[in-house]
């Protein structure tokens, strides 16, 4: 929500040693009512929040929303997967073609998703996305292109 306040507010009077316990507070209740649907104490997500990853055929966007890596509607994904992701990793490939069933089109080659699906990680929404194991902090980029590792670790 945004507020248009003109009046600045004066700090707060809250002692320095009860700011911990009232922060707990809220983030207790932010987890309670994100369990049953209501995300409403998450910060807005804006376009700049955004990470794209371009790999052979696909292009996904993503976004953190919570303690979930959301890979967004009408991302392209390309259906190859890495030979070794077959054999080391077969539960990868069948997650693959579940989601590619419930929540794809299918344009040939690759699959456009016709609804938003969730990850653990940005590794896991990576994985899937590329069809290999990948390193989240190289293969997500945000608008200008800049890594995970660039805008997170080193700024």
């Amino acid at each position: 929500m945004k507020i248009q306040n003109k009046t600045a507010p004066i700090k707060n009077n809250v002692h320095e040693f009860k700011l911990h316990t009232l922060n707990k507070i809220i983030d207790d209740a932010q987890l309670i009512l994100t369990s049953l649907g209501y995300d409403i104490l998450s910060p807005s997500q804006k376009m700049e929040d955004l990470w794209y990853c371009v790999f052979k055929k696909t292009a996904a966007k993503a976004q953190f929303r919570g303690d979930k890596f959301v890979l967004l509607e009408g991302s392209v994904i390309d259906k190859s997967s890495a030979p070794n992701l077959k054999v080391s990793q077969p539960q990868t490939i069948a997650e693959r073609e579940d989601i590619f069933n419930k929540y794809g089109k299918d344009l040939g080659d690759t699959v456009e998703l016709t609804e938003s699906v969730a990850f653990k990680s940005p590794n896991h929404a990576g994985k899937f996305a590329t069809g290999g194991s990948v390193n989240a902090w190289i293969i997500w980029k945000n608008k200008d292109g800049r890594t995970m590792d660039e805008v997170m670790r080193k700024s």
